[in-house]
């Protein structure tokens, strides 16, 4: 009972911390709507949370004619070395390029230094041909003529949100992050926060100004983890609460700021005179609410396809899971241990909010 109470508390983190995707859920949203699915060449997937029961063999990405994957973050943790990367192994030979951006879990256990390091060792394993790009501030561009995307430029990084300090106390006790990423904290969140707002203004930025015609032709996307815009992005239940801002910071809106807290140019907030940040992105994709979407507003298409994370039927398999070998972070060595999808989950490609395993966009 012990242990079991010990796996209940860790599973826990996800029901807290992460809001659940409802079918047909209204929003208050003025977002314009988004271009129709079609068959396109980029599969989108975000938090498969796939280190709940140690599901990195048993599910299954379906195959599509798409040619890029974007795995916007919470895919599994890096402490997960092995599997994390036999997942990745199953994957390559089925896409030209995969992008992995690192989402929050990634980190659990690790200090965030050491989980980098670990990314970065991922990215080079010879068994991924090196077709594995990691988007830690990264910018990656392709020219091929046989490329599916013409002239594609990805940008990406986790985009850790900006905590206000009305909020520090009850995001600092409530998230999980600051429990599981060692030596992690309010201020250094922040802190990475400002870097990589700071970091993606400047890459947009110097693709607007570009003078030369290759450069005014590019296909930009934008990837992170965690989300650039606040209404209509997580559950209306969680629209307003204090630790929403551990989800969310507001950067499309004209004239937002990070967190609107007078922040300034040089730390990562907007640019008084920018109204238009981010003109010339053709679409951000993200994650992290288990809220699926694809919207436009302020001019930039917003698309999220996030499955969450699913969980076994009943507290007494999990009794029976503990006792065979499960760790206390819900890690087991049963591979025949079988996951049953949430009602949200099944449904899938019905409603907006919906996660789709087979959701490929166009740009």
């Amino acid at each position: 009972m012990k242990a079991f109470s010990k796996l209940a508390n860790r599973l826990s983190l996800y029901k807290k911390e992460s809001p659940e995707p409802t079918p047909n859920q209204p929003t208050t949203t003025s977002a314009q709507p988004s271009p129709p699915q079609v068959d396109g060449p980029i599969h989108v997937l975000s938090d498969l949370h796939l280190e709940i029961c140690s599901q990195y063999s048993t599910f299954k990405v379906p195959k599509t004619s798409a040619a890029y994957l974007i795995l916007a973050g919470d895919i599994g943790r890096l402490v997960d070395y092995a599997p994390l990367l036999g997942f990745l192994e199953g994957l390559v030979s089925s896409y030209r390029r995969i992008f992995y951006v690192l989402g929050n879990h990634e980190f659990y256990t690790l200090t965030y230094e050491k989980g980098l390091s670990e990314a970065h060792r991922l990215e080079k394993e010879p068994s991924l041909n090196g077709k594995v790009t990691i988007l830690h501030r990264t910018r990656w561009d392709e020219d091929a003529q046989d490329s599916p995307v013409p002239s594609l430029t990805v940008l990406g990084c986790t985009l850790w949100t900006h905590v206000p300090p009305e909020s520090r106390d009850v995001v600092g006790h409530a998230i999980r992050d600051f429990q599981y990423i060692e030596d992690w904290t309010v201020d250094s969140h922040n802190q990475m926060h400002n870097e990589e707002v700071a970091w993606l203004r400047q890459q947009v930025a110097a693709l607007r100004t570009a003078t030369t015609a290759a450069a005014a032709k590019r296909t930009v996307v934008v990837v992170t983890h965690h989300v650039p815009t606040v209404e209509g992005t997580s559950r209306p239940k969680y629209a307003g609460s204090l630790w929403a801002s551990a989800f969310t910071t507001e950067l499309i809106l004209p004239g937002s700021n990070t967190g609107n807290t007078g922040h300034t140019e040089a730390d990562g907030g907007r640019v008084a005179d920018d109204t238009k940040p981010w003109e010339g992105v053709a679409a951000w994709i993200y994650g992290h609410t288990h809220y699926s979407n694809d919207f436009v507003r302020g001019g930039v298409r917003l698309i999220a396809n996030q499955r969450g994370p699913v969980f076994p039927p009943n507290p007494d398999i999990f009794k029976a899971e503990d006792a065979a070998g499960a760790d206390k972070t819900g890690q087991s060595g049963k591979s025949s241990f079988r996951i049953i999808e949430r009602k949200a989950h099944q449904d899938e490609g019905k409603g907006l909010h919906a996660f789709n395993p087979a959701r490929t966009i166009a740009l």
